[in-house]
């Protein structure tokens, strides 16, 4: 998903500096393209608090050899 969204970004950009050269034309990014940055930029801190949270509740006894090195 993040591949296709470089893509649509690289091609939106290329297109912007077309209508600046052509045309003298400045377009700026359409208001949802603002939404898959900011999923992504919520969706980091949530994914580790959620492995986290199950890392914690996991039973550690197999690391309790690792203490006697």
């Amino acid at each position: 998903m993040s591949l296709l969204y470089a893509l649509y970004e690289a091609l939106y950009a290329a297109y912007r500096f077309w209508l600046v050269s052509a045309w003298g034309q400045v377009i700026f990014r359409p208001p949802w393209a603002d939404y898959p940055i900011a999923i992504g930029l919520l969706w980091a801190p949530a994914v580790l608090l959620r492995q986290a949270g199950r890392a914690s509740k996991q039973d550690l006894t197999g690391l309790g050899n690792l203490s006697g090195l």
